[in-house]
């Protein structure tokens, strides 16, 4: 593999409020969402290029705090930061405005 590569190139993450869900990762990726119905299933997009992974909200499954967790890259830690492991860094784990346990992640 190569390092300079990420290991995932994209995110899906479930909605039941798709306009909220949108203002709340707008707000939270810094980036705008771009709407697109696929079939009957509203999308909302944001970019990929090749040294970022890209994503999606989707309406439609099941948000779940149990599920999933995915991991940003970044961004201000809205919880109390945890270490991990020196060489990893830390993480703050947060509830998303449709239930999705989610987490970020920071080197400092």
């Amino acid at each position: 593999m190569n390092p300079n590569n990420n290991i995932f190139t994209w995110v899906e993450i479930h909605v039941t409020d798709f306009y909220r869900a949108k203002n709340f990762y707008e707000s939270l990726l810094g980036l705008p969402i771009h709407e697109s119905k696929i079939g009957e299933v509203l999308h909302g997009f944001w970019g990929h290029t090749e040294n970022s992974v890209g994503g999606a909200i989707v309406r439609e499954g099941t948000p779940s705090k149990t599920g999933t967790i995915v991991y940003f890259d970044g961004g201000e830690v809205l919880l109390d930061k945890t270490l991990i492991a020196k060489e990893i860094g830390y993480q703050g784990i947060f509830l998303d405005t449709e239930g999705n346990r989610l987490a970020f992640w920071s080197s400092k």
